[in-house]
């Protein structure tokens, strides 16, 4: 359980902790989650939108994505 706490607007980085290693180092703001959201009830998990966004081996830039608060710093 994080004992990070984090609001709508913060900048923030994904720590090099995280099990996603694309999303490692990446710096974004904390946003609002998607009506979609698995994960829109769940105050542990985040969307962060990506400023840059992250390059993909696809092609297609990753904007954004939902990142446990464990996984974030204060950027």
């Amino acid at each position: 359980m994080s004992d990070r706490t984090f609001s709508i607007g913060d900048r923030v980085q994904v720590s090099a902790n995280c099990w996603n290693e694309r999303l490692r180092g990446a710096v974004g703001v904390v946003s609002t989650k998607p009506e979609l959201s698995a994960n829109r009830m769940d105050d542990l998990i985040l969307w962060i939108e990506f400023d840059p966004w992250i390059p993909a081996a696809d092609g297609h830039p990753i904007e954004a994505a939902e990142v446990d608060a464990a996984d974030l710093d204060p950027a």
